[in-house]
């Protein structure tokens, strides 16, 4: 995620998502479904300050405590990149989101690593922006995933 200080000076910090879930079904050489659910209670960005402001106004975590990510398209487990489309269910609203995948398996180990850009406005998500600190709107989503059988 990237910012601007006072318009001068442009940083960018990364949040980890320390606490998730993932479930997933397999048919074939594809992942039928998948479910990412995240526990917002358990997002660190190095910043207790930051952690806090990201957790209460912009996700109200104590009324809605995960993000959800779900993808019903079927994903190829061929290990090339393919654009898939998902629902983000957010604040308790679900937003279509736009993530790409790339999955493959190596016996009984599968990987899959996820990229994709949000809008913070798209999926109406409170401006954490201060006065010296302005946050982009485009948020990079990135995950590296890895299940065995």
């Amino acid at each position: 995620m990237a910012s601007t200080k006072i318009g001068l000076i442009t940083t960018s910090f990364v949040g980890y998502a320390k606490k998730f879930s993932i479930n997933y079904e397999l048919e074939g050489k594809m992942v039928k479904t998948a479910r990412i659910t995240l526990s917002i209670d358990h997002f660190d960005t190095d910043s207790d300050g930051r952690n806090e402001t990201l957790k209460t106004d912009c996700f109200n975590y104590k009324k809605f405590p995960e993000i959800m990510i779900l993808v019903t398209d079927p994903i190829p487990i061929d290990g090339k990149e393919h654009s898939i489309p998902a629902i983000m269910n957010l604040r308790g609203t679900d937003k279509p989101i736009l993530v790409k995948v790339k999955a493959q398996r190596d016996g009984r180990k599968m990987t899959a690593d996820i990229t994709g850009i949000v809008s913070l406005a798209n999926l109406e998500i409170p401006d954490p922006s201060i006065l010296v600190a302005k946050v982009h709107d485009q948020v990079e989503l990135k995950a590296h995933l890895e299940a065995s059988e």
